[in-house]
């Protein structure tokens, strides 16, 4: 992808805002989404305001139980649309415990990967409508661990038709429309994962100080199976922010205490 430094520090910013809570609150009330900025962000009303005037926030998945959550805006003169990832919060031991799965165990955050499917497969759905849902079959792989019958991580992937109204479809996305994915730390390696679940949405993803993957051999069938369908990465959409080479230090919301 050729260089936009203009997209590139936008979307950085946009990255920052995917760390407030919108939950609860009419995304439709600029007021109540400029607080909630200002609270999540410890921005002040100047900087909040400017969020609010250019963006709207559309769609907002609070954390989930594997620690996923991601924010959708569109932009007020163009109309297109930003699905932002949340990074790694320090606070939160399931961030942890995802970050620690990329580094440690199958190269992968499988919850919030699979929580990431789930999101926009309720983006994409008509309102109200229910979704394909998919799961780790958590049950199973530990009777199957039980009794000696281990299978690959990914042959705990499952299916089934949600009908859970508060897990139903939102309507946001229409159908052929593009969109750009953006995040940093751990939701550069999101955002990665939309694209390859998504390559027809996701025009272009956007990272900084991201988070990779472990092997091909490891993440493929995971991918596939989540897809059902073959996939793979697309590094020509993507835009790969990170500081000196050497180590690589992945990003997180703590302050910098200096």
């Amino acid at each position: 992808m050729s260089t936009n430094f203009m997209k590139i520090a936008t979307n950085a910013k946009l990255a920052e805002f995917s760390y407030p809570d919108f939950y609860g609150i009419d995304l439709n009330n600029p007021i109540a989404v400029k607080n909630r900025v200002k609270e999540g962000l410890e921005i002040d009303d100047k900087f909040a305001q400017a969020f609010v005037d250019s963006y709207q926030v559309v769609a907002h998945q609070p954390n989930t139980d594997s620690g996923f959550s991601a924010t959708v805006v569109r932009d007020k003169k163009t109309n297109h649309a930003t699905v932002m990832c949340r990074g790694t919060e320090m606070t939160k031991p399931n961030d942890l415990a995802a970050d620690a799965q990329i580094a440690l165990g199958y190269g992968i955050p499988i919850g919030q990967t699979i929580d990431l499917r789930n999101f926009i497969e309720r983006l994409k759905t008509p309102k109200g409508a229910p979704i394909l849902e998919a799961y780790y079959d958590i049950e199973t792989r530990a009777l199957d661990e039980k009794n000696d019958k281990e299978k690959p991580y990914y042959e705990h992937v499952k299916f089934r038709i949600s009908h859970d109204k508060n897990f139903a479809g939102l309507g946001v996305l229409s159908s052929n429309e593009k969109i750009t994915a953006t995040g940093h730390s751990l939701g550069h390696n999101l955002c990665s994962g939309a694209d390859r679940l998504y390559p027809e949405l996701i025009d272009s993803v956007y990272g900084y100080n991201g988070a990779g993957f472990g092997s091909e051999v490891n993440i493929k069938p995971f991918f596939d199976k989540l897809a059902q369908r073959d996939t793979q990465f697309h590094p020509e959409k993507y835009v790969d922010i990170y500081g000196q080479d050497g180590f690589r230090v992945i990003a997180n919301n703590v302050p910098f205490l200096g």
